[in-house]
């Protein structure tokens, strides 16, 4: 097979990091990891992801409103089913180190067309801007190590919590509309 080719009639690309060759036979990658945005056998499978970023808007002082759409295999990249989202937020700021900080776990209905609306009102830090992303977790990854399959959609541009209060705790509120 040549070169990122493997299988019968070399009919398979390879999907390894840094665009490592593969086995030739079984697609199996050197040192058994698959590109970051595959996994399974051979490293086939796609994962989910949305193509479109999430929304997100402060309506007010510490009430980050973060809204998307459902997984559609059709429009979105990457094989489905989806088994749930995971949305996360990162300061962005250089008084603090801040990494992705998972907020809110929202499953999956599977349902075309479907918007998710999550409203963080707490634990925001006053007057910095926020990264937000959403990660979609296949439904076939759900028994293995979640940090392997993230594969998240994030905001282009942070949002600023414009505000004078500081909370400490984060609470939610989930709306699910067709």
């Amino acid at each position: 097979c040549p070169m990122l080719q493997f299988g019968l009639d070399c009919s398979y690309k390879c999907h390894c990091p840094l665009d490592d060759d593969c086995n030739k036979v079984n697609g199996s990658c050197p040192g058994g990891e698959c590109h970051r945005a595959y996994f399974g056998e051979g490293c086939q499978k796609k994962l989910p992801r949305l193509l479109t970023a999430p929304q997100a808007e402060f309506f007010s002082c510490n009430n980050l409103t973060v809204t998307w759409k459902e997984f559609d295999a059709s429009k979105d990249d990457g094989d489905g089913p989806v088994s749930h989202y995971l949305v996360s937020i990162k300061a962005n700021t250089t008084d603090i180190v801040s990494a992705w900080t998972p907020i809110y776990t929202v499953y999956s209905r599977k349902r075309i067309g479907l918007s998710y609306t999550v409203i963080i009102s707490r634990g925001l830090i006053p007057n910095v801007a926020y990264y937000v992303r959403v990660d979609t977790v296949s439904i076939d990854t759900n028994k293995e190590p979640l940090k392997k399959y993230m594969y998240g959609r994030e905001l282009r541009d942070p949002v600023l919590n414009q505000c004078s209060k500081q909370f400490a705790e984060y609470t939610f509120f989930i709306s699910i509309c067709n």
